[in-house]
């Protein structure tokens, strides 16, 4: 039997690797269940407060007028709500993260907008149960009793507010523990555009609605004798309940303020942390005495820590390659060395110990200074490291992080950007006093040991092997040759873009058992 995948995995996601058709069963069900319980409450409540208040002939008009409506209204409502639960399994099944990125973005923002979805069903389906019985009720020639709007008013308004709050919190919780794992893999679902999520001030409404105002309004209109409805003897419950409603709101709204302000204080905190700001103002100066007071705690310490952590990162870049410098800090597992390909360059400046022993001290370092601050952007460009300094010259590594970069493309890249840039940087010494300078440039690839070198209190990063010593002594030949940068045949064999080269015959080179063949480009010379 033929398996067709369905998008992402859903059968491993999920509780109880659940498959689609099972959390839509489980979705529909728990939007139906919610309802019914706002049902059962409308129901017992129509029974109790105004089937009193109904003749015989109203009470007959009032119970076919409720059949009608729910033979007409629910099957459709249902059959919306789960049209719109199926559209997500449509998504899916038609491999929309492969094919269709915009509907497969669409489908995300329904799943997190699913429970505002749902409710825009079942919320007119509940409101229009109001002018549906009333006007059966209008229409039957008996008069009505003055009490029956108002308590069918308040009954459907406050069975709804049930069921409808309950629905919204139902399906999150079901949305965010089924569907949520379908469609966010490597994404936070609070990252897509158009949804609407509920803040948590709004969410203590909510609550408050549902567990305060409801059931108030319900007791006070339950209790009440029928002389309520006079001005008089109404003023004192109804205040009590007024009052009652008032003060649940203001819970609720303070509840809202005292969750709702630290977590938007973490959050825009979050995103500077993310966004690179690691300023002492990224901290947050709330003091709490509950739990966010740990976990604003932990928050500023977090912060302290990754500051701490970039300032030593940055000490260390002003004298170890930045690279190296965030390979030692992150990936101390590389610290006892890691075999690797990787293409070494050595350069050098030609005539440098004449120069030293004829130009002043201070002129010399001028010189490497401005050389090296014009040579090293170039290496780095190419992602490459500076091993290590020489004098008149230095040290480079390319591949040494293992990230399955081009590295001998990369080294040539250098090679060619420093020869190129040897005019500009001749002008600037000029513009100084001092003489032009000349390079040899040597880069040879194979396998090496990279890693930390030395001491257990003191070591560099470097890279060991046979291949190393040879690329020095590549660079050593190129006055010889009467070419500024040569690299070995097996830099030659693991270039991926080969440029227009010049070859030379094979030499024999110490560290080789051959003789070795090497190469210098066409445009370098």
């Amino acid at each position: 039997m033929t398996v067709v995948s369905a998008g992402p995995d859903v059968k491993a996601q999920g509780p109880g690797n659940l498959g689609l058709v099972r959390r839509v069963v489980l979705t529909f069900l728990a939007s139906v269940l919610t309802q019914l319980t706002g049902s059962a409450f409308n129901i017992w409540y129509n029974l109790t407060q105004i089937r009193p208040l109904l003749t015989q002939g109203q009470a007959a008009r009032f119970e076919t007028a409720v059949n009608l409506f729910n033979i007409a209204i629910y099957p459709l409502a249902l059959l919306l709500s789960f049209l719109v639960i199926w559209s997500l399994v449509k998504a899916v099944r038609s491999h929309a993260r492969q094919s269709d990125p915009d509907m497969w973005h669409k489908a995300q923002r329904r799943a997190v907008n699913l429970p505002w979805l749902i409710l825009a069903i079942a919320g007119p389906a509940w409101l229009l149960t109001i002018p549906a019985l009333l006007f059966a009720l209008y229409t039957h020639p008996e008069p009505l009793d003055p009490r029956v709007p108002f308590q069918l008013v308040v009954s459907v308004v406050v069975s709804a507010a049930i069921a409808l709050t309950h629905l919204f919190f139902v399906i999150e919780l079901v949305g965010q523990r089924l569907w949520f794992p379908v469609f966010f893999d490597n994404e936070q679902p609070s990252s897509v555009s158009g949804t609407l999520p509920l803040t948590l001030p709004r969410r203590g409404i909510f609550f408050a609605v549902s567990a305060v105002a409801c059931p108030i309004i319900s007791l006070l209109l339950i209790a009440a004798p029928s002389e309520m409805f006079s001005l008089k003897s109404a003023a004192f419950p109804l205040m009590v309940g007024t009052l009652g409603i008032a003060f649940g709101m203001l819970s609720a709204w303070m509840l809202g303020r005292i969750i709702g302000e630290p977590i938007a204080r973490l959050r825009a905190s979050a995103e500077r942390v993310e966004a690179g700001d690691l300023g002492p103002d990224t901290e947050i100066d709330l003091l709490r005495a509950d739990e966010f007071g740990h976990l604003i705690g932990g928050f500023n310490r977090m912060v302290a820590g990754l500051r701490e952590k970039q300032h030593v990162e940055e000490v260390l870049g002003r004298h170890v390659d930045q690279t190296v410098a965030r390979i030692l800090l992150n990936e101390p597992e590389t610290l006892g060395g890691t075999e690797r390909e990787i293409s070494v360059m050595f350069t050098d400046i030609r005539g440098f110990t004449t120069r030293c022993g004829t130009c002043p001290p201070n002129e010399v370092v001028d010189m490497l200074n401005l050389f090296h601050g014009v040579m090293v952007p170039l290496i780095e460009a190419e992602n490459g490291i500076i091993n290590e300094f020489t004098g008149d010259g230095f040290m480079a590594i390319f591949g040494a992080t293992g990230t399955g970069v081009p590295h001998a493309d990369n080294a040539v890249a250098a090679g060619k950007a420093m020869l190129a840039s040897l005019p500009r940087l001749n002008r600037q010494l000029e513009d100084r006093g001092l003489e032009p300078i000349a390079i040899g440039v040597g880069i040879n690839t194979g396998p090496a040991i990279v890693g930390a070198i030395g001491a257990p209190r003191r070591s560099s990063f470097s890279a060991v092997g046979n291949m190393v010593p040879v690329a020095a002594r590549i660079e050593g030949l190129t006055k010889e040759a009467g070419h500024r940068m040569l690299f070995s045949d097996t830099t030659m064999a693991a270039l991926t873009d080969p440029p227009a080269v010049i070859s030379l015959d094979p030499r024999p080179i110490r560290g080789r058992d051959e003789p070795v063949r090497l190469y210098a480009l066409v445009s370098a010379d």
